[in-house]
Protein backbone atom coordinates (compact mmCIF):
# COMPACT_ATOMS: atom_id res chain seq x y z
CA UNK A 1 0.00 0.00 0.00
CA UNK A 2 1.53 3.64 -0.66
CA UNK A 3 -0.02 7.41 -0.47
CA UNK A 4 0.05 10.55 -1.04
CA UNK A 5 -0.65 13.86 0.33
CA UNK A 6 0.43 17.27 1.14
CA UNK A 7 -0.68 17.77 4.77
CA UNK A 8 1.66 15.31 6.06
CA UNK A 9 5.58 16.46 6.75
CA UNK A 10 8.23 13.89 6.65
CA UNK A 11 5.98 11.23 6.27
CA UNK A 12 5.84 7.98 4.08
CA UNK A 13 3.66 9.98 1.79
CA UNK A 14 6.70 12.73 1.76
CA UNK A 15 8.72 9.89 0.39
CA UNK A 16 6.68 8.93 -2.00
CA UNK A 17 5.93 11.99 -3.48
CA UNK A 18 9.53 12.82 -3.97
CA UNK A 19 9.85 9.52 -5.55
CA UNK A 20 7.00 10.79 -8.04
CA UNK A 21 8.64 13.47 -8.75
CA UNK A 22 12.00 11.85 -9.60
CA UNK A 23 9.86 9.84 -11.86
CA UNK A 24 7.16 11.60 -13.06
CA UNK A 25 7.45 11.46 -16.81
CA UNK A 26 7.34 7.54 -16.57
CA UNK A 27 5.10 6.91 -14.32
CA UNK A 28 2.36 9.76 -15.10
CA UNK A 29 0.55 7.49 -17.51
CA UNK A 30 -0.24 4.85 -14.33
CA UNK A 31 -1.30 7.29 -11.98
CA UNK A 32 -4.53 8.18 -13.30
CA UNK A 33 -7.56 7.45 -11.04
CA UNK A 34 -9.35 3.72 -12.16
CA UNK A 35 -12.63 5.33 -11.37
CA UNK A 36 -11.98 8.90 -12.36
CA UNK A 37 -9.60 8.52 -15.21
CA UNK A 38 -7.98 12.35 -13.93
CA UNK A 39 -4.53 12.63 -12.62
CA UNK A 40 -3.67 11.36 -9.26
CA UNK A 41 -1.28 14.48 -8.25
CA UNK A 42 1.18 14.81 -5.03
CA UNK A 43 -1.36 17.47 -3.98
CA UNK A 44 -4.15 14.51 -3.94
CA UNK A 45 -4.95 12.51 -1.53
CA UNK A 46 -4.11 9.58 -3.56
CA UNK A 47 -3.40 5.69 -2.66
CA UNK A 48 -2.16 2.69 -4.50
CA UNK A 49 -4.34 -0.58 -4.68
CA UNK A 50 -1.31 -3.27 -3.64
CA UNK A 51 -3.17 -5.92 -5.79
CA UNK A 52 -3.48 -4.20 -9.60
CA UNK A 53 -0.62 -1.40 -9.24
CA UNK A 54 -3.03 1.39 -10.00
CA UNK A 55 -3.62 5.02 -8.42
CA UNK A 56 -6.98 6.04 -6.71
CA UNK A 57 -8.33 9.49 -5.41
CA UNK A 58 -9.40 8.80 -1.78
CA UNK A 59 -12.51 10.03 -2.75
CA UNK A 60 -13.37 8.13 -5.60
CA UNK A 61 -12.69 5.06 -2.57
CA UNK A 62 -15.02 6.35 -0.10
CA UNK A 63 -12.26 6.39 2.35
CA UNK A 64 -13.02 9.04 5.16
CA UNK A 65 -9.86 11.19 5.91
CA UNK A 66 -8.90 9.89 9.26
CA UNK A 67 -8.97 6.51 7.23
CA UNK A 68 -6.42 7.62 4.95
CA UNK A 69 -4.03 9.12 7.81
CA UNK A 70 -4.28 6.13 9.54
CA UNK A 71 -2.91 4.34 5.69
CA UNK A 72 -0.59 7.25 5.21
CA UNK A 73 1.41 6.53 8.84
CA UNK A 74 1.81 2.50 8.13
CA UNK A 75 4.71 1.38 5.94
CA UNK A 76 4.13 -1.35 3.58
CA UNK A 77 3.49 -4.65 5.00
CA UNK A 78 1.26 -3.28 8.44
CA UNK A 79 -1.51 -2.74 6.78
CA UNK A 80 -2.86 -3.44 3.16
CA UNK A 81 -5.49 -1.37 1.08
CA UNK A 82 -7.27 -3.11 -2.00
CA UNK A 83 -9.82 -1.64 -4.24
CA UNK A 84 -13.30 -2.53 -4.55
CA UNK A 85 -12.20 -4.08 -7.63
CA UNK A 86 -9.54 -6.16 -6.36
CA UNK A 87 -11.13 -6.96 -2.71
CA UNK A 88 -14.16 -8.29 -4.52
CA UNK A 89 -11.81 -10.78 -6.53
CA UNK A 90 -9.10 -11.74 -4.00
CA UNK A 91 -12.17 -13.01 -1.86
CA UNK A 92 -13.10 -15.47 -4.83
CA UNK A 93 -9.22 -16.13 -5.43
CA UNK A 94 -9.33 -17.33 -1.80
CA UNK A 95 -12.15 -19.34 -1.77
CA UNK A 96 -10.93 -21.02 -5.23
CA UNK A 97 -7.13 -21.71 -3.80
CA UNK A 98 -8.73 -23.14 -0.63
CA UNK A 99 -10.85 -25.53 -2.42
CA UNK A 100 -7.57 -25.77 -4.40
CA UNK A 101 -5.83 -27.12 -1.52
CA UNK A 102 -8.96 -29.53 -0.10
CA UNK A 103 -9.06 -31.12 -3.63
CA UNK A 104 -5.13 -31.56 -3.74
CA UNK A 105 -5.20 -33.07 0.04
CA UNK A 106 -8.06 -35.58 -0.78
CA UNK A 107 -6.26 -37.03 -3.87
CA UNK A 108 -3.05 -37.38 -2.03
CA UNK A 109 -5.23 -39.24 0.50
CA UNK A 110 -7.03 -41.06 -2.18
CA UNK A 111 -3.22 -42.36 -3.27
CA UNK A 112 -2.01 -43.12 -0.31
CA UNK A 113 -4.62 -45.34 0.53
CA UNK A 114 -4.47 -47.08 -2.89
CA UNK A 115 -1.04 -47.71 -2.66
CA UNK A 116 -1.03 -48.85 0.92
CA UNK A 117 -4.22 -51.49 -0.11
CA UNK A 118 -1.88 -52.45 -3.24
CA UNK A 119 1.12 -52.85 -1.13
CA UNK A 120 -0.87 -55.48 1.32
CA UNK A 121 -2.78 -57.02 -1.51
CA UNK A 122 0.80 -57.74 -2.80
CA UNK A 123 2.37 -58.89 0.57
CA UNK A 124 -0.70 -60.89 1.03
CA UNK A 125 -0.03 -62.97 -2.55
CA UNK A 126 3.49 -63.62 -2.05
CA UNK A 127 2.42 -65.00 1.43
CA UNK A 128 0.04 -67.05 -0.25
CA UNK A 129 2.57 -68.11 -2.52
CA UNK A 130 4.96 -68.96 -0.65
CA UNK A 131 2.77 -71.06 1.80
CA UNK A 132 1.48 -72.56 -1.48
CA UNK A 133 4.82 -73.13 -2.17
CA UNK A 134 5.89 -75.20 0.90
CA UNK A 135 2.90 -76.91 1.05
CA UNK A 136 3.51 -78.58 -2.83
CA UNK A 137 7.25 -79.18 -1.51
CA UNK A 138 5.44 -81.36 1.52
CA UNK A 139 3.19 -83.45 -1.17
CA UNK A 140 6.07 -84.17 -3.24
CA UNK A 141 8.44 -85.12 -0.15
CA UNK A 142 5.50 -87.67 0.80
CA UNK A 143 5.09 -89.01 -2.82
CA UNK A 144 8.47 -89.70 -2.72
CA UNK A 145 8.15 -91.47 0.57
CA UNK A 146 5.19 -93.43 -0.83
CA UNK A 147 6.88 -94.41 -3.90
CA UNK A 148 10.08 -95.79 -1.53
CA UNK A 149 7.49 -97.51 0.66
CA UNK A 150 6.30 -99.68 -2.49
CA UNK A 151 9.48 -100.23 -4.25
CA UNK A 152 10.12 -101.53 -0.31
CA UNK A 153 7.15 -104.02 -1.03
CA UNK A 154 8.50 -104.68 -4.30
CA UNK A 155 11.42 -105.91 -3.14
CA UNK A 156 10.18 -108.14 -0.52
CA UNK A 157 7.66 -110.19 -3.35
CA UNK A 158 10.83 -110.42 -5.14
CA UNK A 159 12.55 -112.10 -1.97
CA UNK A 160 9.21 -114.39 -1.54
CA UNK A 161 9.13 -115.79 -5.28
CA UNK A 162 12.99 -116.74 -5.30
CA UNK A 163 12.71 -118.27 -2.03
CA UNK A 164 9.39 -120.34 -3.60
CA UNK A 165 11.33 -120.42 -7.26
CA UNK A 166 13.98 -122.44 -4.56
CA UNK A 167 11.47 -124.50 -2.78
CA UNK A 168 9.59 -125.53 -5.86
CA UNK A 169 13.13 -126.38 -7.32
CA UNK A 170 14.32 -128.52 -5.02
CA UNK A 171 10.66 -130.53 -5.62
CA UNK A 172 11.59 -130.94 -9.05
CA UNK A 173 8.89 -128.55 -10.31
CA UNK A 174 9.95 -126.63 -13.66
CA UNK A 175 9.52 -123.36 -12.96
CA UNK A 176 10.78 -120.06 -15.40
CA UNK A 177 12.00 -117.79 -11.70
CA UNK A 178 12.51 -114.63 -14.45
CA UNK A 179 9.15 -114.61 -16.40
CA UNK A 180 7.41 -114.65 -12.69
CA UNK A 181 9.69 -111.96 -11.57
CA UNK A 182 9.38 -109.63 -14.46
CA UNK A 183 5.48 -110.53 -13.96
CA UNK A 184 4.84 -109.12 -10.47
CA UNK A 185 7.50 -106.08 -10.90
CA UNK A 186 5.74 -105.00 -14.13
CA UNK A 187 2.61 -105.07 -12.44
CA UNK A 188 2.95 -104.17 -8.90
CA UNK A 189 5.16 -100.92 -11.22
CA UNK A 190 2.63 -100.09 -13.23
CA UNK A 191 0.61 -99.65 -10.10
CA UNK A 192 2.52 -97.70 -8.21
CA UNK A 193 3.38 -95.54 -11.20
CA UNK A 194 -0.78 -94.77 -12.15
CA UNK A 195 -0.48 -93.74 -8.76
CA UNK A 196 2.17 -91.29 -8.61
CA UNK A 197 1.75 -89.83 -11.50
CA UNK A 198 -2.31 -89.05 -10.62
CA UNK A 199 -1.54 -87.47 -7.05
CA UNK A 200 0.91 -85.18 -8.50
CA UNK A 201 -1.38 -84.51 -11.72
CA UNK A 202 -3.87 -83.32 -8.88
CA UNK A 203 -1.56 -81.09 -6.96
CA UNK A 204 -0.03 -79.55 -9.91
CA UNK A 205 -3.61 -78.73 -11.36
CA UNK A 206 -4.76 -77.46 -8.36
CA UNK A 207 -1.22 -75.31 -7.58
CA UNK A 208 -1.51 -73.46 -11.56
CA UNK A 209 -5.07 -72.87 -10.64
CA UNK A 210 -4.77 -70.77 -7.65
CA UNK A 211 -1.27 -69.26 -9.56
CA UNK A 212 -3.24 -68.11 -11.98
CA UNK A 213 -5.93 -66.36 -9.89
CA UNK A 214 -3.42 -65.35 -7.72
CA UNK A 215 -1.86 -63.33 -10.98
CA UNK A 216 -4.90 -62.25 -11.88
CA UNK A 217 -5.68 -60.57 -8.78
CA UNK A 218 -2.49 -58.98 -9.07
CA UNK A 219 -2.55 -57.77 -12.25
CA UNK A 220 -6.16 -56.44 -11.83
CA UNK A 221 -4.20 -54.37 -8.95
CA UNK A 222 -1.87 -53.07 -11.05
CA UNK A 223 -4.46 -52.05 -13.50
CA UNK A 224 -6.72 -50.09 -10.88
CA UNK A 225 -3.52 -48.41 -9.40
CA UNK A 226 -2.15 -47.57 -12.80
CA UNK A 227 -5.78 -46.19 -14.14
CA UNK A 228 -5.57 -43.81 -11.05
CA UNK A 229 -2.26 -42.27 -11.82
CA UNK A 230 -3.28 -41.67 -15.25
CA UNK A 231 -6.76 -40.28 -14.23
CA UNK A 232 -4.53 -37.92 -12.18
CA UNK A 233 -2.12 -36.71 -14.63
CA UNK A 234 -4.75 -35.60 -17.03
CA UNK A 235 -7.28 -34.43 -14.34
CA UNK A 236 -5.95 -30.53 -15.43
CA UNK A 237 -5.66 -31.32 -19.26
CA UNK A 238 -8.24 -30.18 -22.01
CA UNK A 239 -8.39 -31.41 -25.35
CA UNK A 240 -9.81 -28.86 -28.22
CA UNK A 241 -10.86 -30.09 -31.12
CA UNK A 242 -11.74 -28.75 -34.70
CA UNK A 243 -9.40 -26.33 -34.16
CA UNK A 244 -7.88 -24.59 -37.48
CA UNK A 245 -3.98 -25.80 -38.19
CA UNK A 246 -1.44 -24.38 -39.84
CA UNK A 247 0.47 -26.10 -43.19
CA UNK A 248 3.46 -24.81 -42.70
CA UNK A 249 6.48 -27.02 -42.94
CA UNK A 250 8.17 -25.44 -39.97
CA UNK A 251 7.07 -26.99 -36.97
CA UNK A 252 8.00 -24.36 -34.64
CA UNK A 253 5.90 -21.74 -36.84
CA UNK A 254 2.83 -24.61 -36.29
CA UNK A 255 3.60 -24.24 -32.86
CA UNK A 256 3.35 -20.65 -32.45
CA UNK A 257 0.62 -20.18 -34.32
CA UNK A 258 -0.98 -23.06 -32.42
CA UNK A 259 -0.51 -21.40 -28.90
CA UNK A 260 -2.08 -18.11 -30.32
CA UNK A 261 -4.86 -18.91 -31.06
CA UNK A 262 -5.36 -21.19 -28.14
CA UNK A 263 -4.87 -17.74 -26.10
CA UNK A 264 -7.01 -15.77 -28.46
CA UNK A 265 -9.66 -17.93 -28.10
CA UNK A 266 -9.49 -18.28 -23.96
CA UNK A 267 -9.62 -14.01 -24.35
CA UNK A 268 -12.56 -13.76 -26.73
CA UNK A 269 -14.63 -16.50 -24.08
CA UNK A 270 -13.37 -14.46 -20.87
CA UNK A 271 -12.19 -17.27 -19.31
CA UNK A 272 -9.50 -15.62 -17.55
CA UNK A 273 -6.97 -18.05 -18.07
CA UNK A 274 -3.71 -16.53 -19.31
CA UNK A 275 -0.27 -17.67 -20.86
CA UNK A 276 1.47 -17.92 -17.58
CA UNK A 277 -1.90 -20.42 -16.28
CA UNK A 278 -1.00 -22.97 -19.64
CA UNK A 279 2.13 -25.49 -19.25
CA UNK A 280 2.00 -26.32 -22.39
CA UNK A 281 0.30 -27.27 -25.85
CA UNK A 282 0.28 -29.57 -28.69
CA UNK A 283 -1.36 -31.68 -31.03
CA UNK A 284 -2.16 -35.44 -30.71
CA UNK A 285 -0.88 -37.56 -33.41
CA UNK A 286 1.85 -37.33 -36.67
CA UNK A 287 1.30 -34.18 -38.78
CA UNK A 288 1.14 -35.41 -42.68
CA UNK A 289 1.76 -32.66 -45.08
CA UNK A 290 -0.87 -30.92 -47.32
CA UNK A 291 -0.35 -31.89 -50.72
CA UNK A 292 -1.01 -29.23 -53.66
CA UNK A 293 -1.61 -26.11 -51.10
CA UNK A 294 -1.56 -22.59 -52.12
CA UNK A 295 1.28 -20.61 -51.75
CA UNK A 296 0.07 -18.87 -48.57
CA UNK A 297 0.90 -21.93 -46.72
CA UNK A 298 1.03 -20.20 -43.18
CA UNK A 299 -3.00 -19.25 -43.47
CA UNK A 300 -4.25 -22.85 -45.03
CA UNK A 301 -5.78 -25.33 -42.52
CA UNK A 302 -5.79 -29.01 -43.24
CA UNK A 303 -9.21 -31.18 -44.05
CA UNK A 304 -8.52 -32.90 -40.68
CA UNK A 305 -6.78 -31.11 -37.94
CA UNK A 306 -5.91 -32.90 -34.95
CA UNK A 307 -6.84 -32.39 -31.45
CA UNK A 308 -5.11 -30.12 -29.46
CA UNK A 309 -4.11 -31.24 -25.94
CA UNK A 310 -3.92 -28.16 -23.31
CA UNK A 311 -1.99 -28.97 -20.18
CA UNK A 312 -2.81 -26.41 -17.51
CA UNK A 313 -1.28 -25.48 -14.69
CA UNK A 314 -3.96 -25.50 -12.13
CA UNK A 315 -7.47 -27.05 -11.80
CA UNK A 316 -9.22 -23.71 -10.92
CA UNK A 317 -7.90 -22.53 -14.53
CA UNK A 318 -9.11 -25.79 -16.35
CA UNK A 319 -12.40 -25.08 -13.87
CA UNK A 320 -12.65 -21.54 -15.74
CA UNK A 321 -12.61 -22.40 -18.95
CA UNK A 322 -14.75 -25.77 -18.41
CA UNK A 323 -17.34 -23.03 -17.13
CA UNK A 324 -17.55 -20.50 -20.05
CA UNK A 325 -17.93 -22.99 -22.84
CA UNK A 326 -21.64 -21.45 -23.31
CA UNK A 327 -19.99 -18.90 -24.86
CA UNK A 328 -18.72 -20.47 -27.95
CA UNK A 329 -21.40 -20.53 -29.89
CA UNK A 330 -21.81 -16.48 -29.72
CA UNK A 331 -18.04 -16.34 -30.86
CA UNK A 332 -16.85 -15.50 -35.05
CA UNK A 333 -17.36 -19.06 -36.77
CA UNK A 334 -13.27 -19.81 -36.99
CA UNK A 335 -13.94 -19.94 -32.70
CA UNK A 336 -17.11 -21.40 -32.28
CA UNK A 337 -17.01 -24.23 -34.37
CA UNK A 338 -14.09 -25.58 -32.01
CA UNK A 339 -15.15 -28.49 -29.37
CA UNK A 340 -13.70 -28.42 -26.15
CA UNK A 341 -13.60 -31.84 -23.91
CA UNK A 342 -11.74 -33.11 -20.89
CA UNK A 343 -9.02 -35.29 -21.53
CA UNK A 344 -10.04 -38.47 -20.70
CA UNK A 345 -7.88 -42.43 -20.09
CA UNK A 346 -8.71 -45.02 -22.14
CA UNK A 347 -11.48 -46.76 -19.73
CA UNK A 348 -12.87 -43.10 -19.32
CA UNK A 349 -13.32 -42.76 -23.15
CA UNK A 350 -14.97 -46.27 -23.70
CA UNK A 351 -17.42 -45.31 -21.11
CA UNK A 352 -18.23 -42.43 -22.30
CA UNK A 353 -18.69 -43.76 -26.06
CA UNK A 354 -21.45 -46.72 -24.03
CA UNK A 355 -23.08 -43.52 -22.73
CA UNK A 356 -23.24 -41.49 -26.10
CA UNK A 357 -24.27 -44.70 -27.54
CA UNK A 358 -27.03 -45.19 -25.24
CA UNK A 359 -28.17 -41.58 -25.43
CA UNK A 360 -28.62 -42.14 -29.31
CA UNK A 361 -30.90 -44.65 -28.72
CA UNK A 362 -33.20 -42.48 -26.54
CA UNK A 363 -32.97 -39.67 -28.84
CA UNK A 364 -34.40 -42.11 -31.29
CA UNK A 365 -37.26 -43.62 -29.16
CA UNK A 366 -38.24 -39.94 -28.22
CA UNK A 367 -40.93 -39.36 -30.27
CA UNK A 368 -42.40 -35.91 -28.99
CA UNK A 369 -39.99 -33.96 -30.51
CA UNK A 370 -39.99 -31.91 -27.35
CA UNK A 371 -36.38 -33.14 -25.43
CA UNK A 372 -32.74 -34.00 -26.60
CA UNK A 373 -30.37 -36.85 -24.79
CA UNK A 374 -26.78 -35.60 -23.87
CA UNK A 375 -23.93 -36.81 -21.80
CA UNK A 376 -23.27 -34.46 -19.00
CA UNK A 377 -20.35 -34.66 -16.64
CA UNK A 378 -16.80 -34.92 -15.46
CA UNK A 379 -14.87 -37.96 -16.40
CA UNK A 380 -15.75 -40.79 -14.45
CA UNK A 381 -19.11 -39.35 -13.44
CA UNK A 382 -20.81 -39.19 -16.30
CA UNK A 383 -24.75 -39.41 -16.94
CA UNK A 384 -27.53 -39.47 -19.83
CA UNK A 385 -29.70 -35.81 -19.41
CA UNK A 386 -32.55 -34.69 -20.70
CA UNK A 387 -32.55 -31.25 -21.84
CA UNK A 388 -36.08 -29.62 -23.18
CA UNK A 389 -35.49 -28.35 -26.72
Amino acid sequence: MASHSSNRKGSQSEIKKSERNKNADIKNINDKCRVCSEKVTVDHKGIECEMCKHWFHSVCEDIEDEEFEVLSRHTKGKIHWYCTVCNDSSVEILRLVKNLQEKVQQTETKIEIITKDFTEKFTQLEHRLQKHSTEVDKQMEKLKAQEDKEFTEVHKICQQLERKFVDEQKANKAIDFKEIVKEQMEEEMKKSAHLTEKLVENKLVCSQTQIQEMNRKLEETKSNLHEEVDKEARRDNIIIYRMPESVSDSSEERKVMDKRFVLKLLTKMESGVEEGDIKGAFRLGKWIPEENTQSDSSTQTPSSPRPMLVQLNSRTAKNLIMNNLFKLKHLESKYKNVAIAHDMTKNERKDCKTLVEEAKKKQEEELSGNYIYRVRGAPGAMTIVRLRR
